[in-house]
């Protein structure tokens, strides 16, 4: 896979492709993060900083956190770019259900 452009704040930063070493920092952190808390936020700027640490080398990580105007949305946008670029899916958003698909059919 080619490398990436996120947007964090307006600015855009390239990630390339990882290497193995970046994979053993960022699949762990996959795997239980959730923006919403102190613990998934950290890991997702672990996450991003590793993985723009070769596209983008003149971003620190204390760059990163200073980067004003980020939203939870710009971040979890750019989780989701880094996850395609390990190979892994990005997490589904669970759908609506409409009513019609919730109904037991009729017996015939």
């Amino acid at each position: 896979m080619g490398p990436a452009t996120i947007n964090l704040g307006g600015t855009p930063y390239q990630i390339k492709p990882l290497t193995i070493a970046q994979l053993e920092v960022i699949l762990p952190l996959i795997r239980s993060m959730d923006l919403m808390s102190a613990s998934g936020l950290d890991a997702a700027i672990t996450v991003i900083s590793t993985a723009t640490s070769r596209g983008t080398p003149a971003l620190s990580r204390t760059q990163l956190v200073e980067i004003e105007g980020v939203t939870v949305q710009e971040l979890q946008i750019a989780v989701e770019a880094v996850i395609a670029l390990t190979g892994l899916e990005a997490p589904k958003k669970p759908q609506a259900v409409s009513e019609s698909e919730t109904a037991i059919p009729e017996a015939a």
